[in-house]
């Protein structure tokens, strides 16, 4: 796994002092470090350890690690200084790229052995220590690891919060909408929901569908944590296209209650049955309302929250999209 500038920076000012830095726009991801010889030619994208500053090392498209006092002769590229030997150093680096090699493994390993995006969230949680969550265009909450650290007037993904009105004032927010158009990692300030975020898009068909969000609680957010959240989405992507929701099985309420609207073929003595064993009783009094879906709504992929906030506040009742509009049975 090849790693930021920022997150080799932030991981080694966790094991030394570092004297001084200069960290270059638009660096390159570095892979392992390599020792320094006079003389030879250097490669982009890689870190060099080094005790004796040379021109060739100051270059935009590299990172250089400058030991035992020294420093480099002139600005240009990203570099540190330690007061360290060229031997703790390069063991010590070798180890930050052992330790996130080894946690990329393991996402790799969820997804092969057909793990779920609550795996990745916890073990990603392991890493990050904050909490974090998959949420929809539409607020849903997805998956969502380390919640319980937030206080609990700040859990607004969550299902039983009354979040109507935050989340009514996130769609007006400019920084929102900005964040929501945004391709990069997006560090959202804390004015609506009361802590700071990194925030990363998920994309499918061209569409951002989703947001992967990493909280601002016991640990001060860095740089490099909306890095490692763009490393993670690509595995959380696609568990989001490939894996099955059941709660849209045939047979849930949902499935049965679609079934009945769009399947003519339908054995409905059978849906009769089915309903009945989901407490919906052939001698209930039943209540269809229609609501239609407005372009604003579309836009903003609204629909799915409206269906959460009906059921929420009406608990006898099963609400779904069907064909661009909002169907509830009550």
């Amino acid at each position: 796994m090849e790693l930021s500038v920022e997150l080799l920076l932030e991981t080694l000012q966790e094991q030394f002092s570092v004297s001084d830095y200069h960290i270059e726009t638009g660096c390159p991801l570095l892979g392992r470090p390599l020792l320094y010889a006079p003389g030879e030619s250097v490669r982009p994208g890689q870190v060099y350890l080094t005790t004796q500053p040379a021109a060739p090392l100051c270059r935009q498209d590299l990172c250089t690690i400058y030991l035992e006092g020294a420093a480099p002769k002139r600005s240009g590229g990203s570099w540190i200084c330690l007061h360290v030997s060229m031997a703790t150093a390069f063991n010590a680096v070798q180890q930050i790229f052992d330790h996130f090699d080894q946690w990329e493994e393991r996402l790799e390993q969820i997804i092969m052995h057909h793990g779920t995006i609550q795996d990745l969230l916890n073990t990603a949680h392991e890493l990050l220590q904050n909490p974090l969550m998959v949420v929809g265009m539409d607020f849903t909450l997805i998956a969502q690891a380390g919640e319980e650290d937030l206080p609990a007037e700040q859990r607004i993904f969550d299902p039983e919060a009354d979040s109507m009105e935050l989340f009514n004032a996130l769609e007006q927010d400019e920084i929102y909408q900005e964040m929501q158009r945004s391709r990069e990692p997006f560090l959202y300030p804390a004015h609506i929901m009361g802590w700071r975020s990194w925030n990363v898009n998920i994309t499918s068909r061209g569409y951002n569908t989703h947001r992967l969000i990493l909280a601002e609680t016991s640990r001060s957010l860095h740089a490099s944590d909306g890095w490692l959240l763009s490393r993670l989405v690509p595995y959380v992507g696609y568990l989001l296209e490939w894996a099955q929701d059941p709660s849209q099985s045939d047979n849930s309420l949902h499935g049965l209650f679609h079934r009945i609207l769009s399947d003519r073929t339908a054995d409905y003595i059978e849906m009769s049955r089915q309903l009945s064993r989901l407490d919906w009783r052939e001698e209930d009094t039943y209540f269809c309302l229609v609501f239609k879906v407005t372009y604003l709504d579309k836009k903003k992929l609204a629909a799915n929250v409206i269906c959460s906030h009906i059921e929420k506040n009406y608990h006898y009742s099963c609400s779904f999209l069907y064909q661009e509009d909002i169907v509830t049975f009550f």
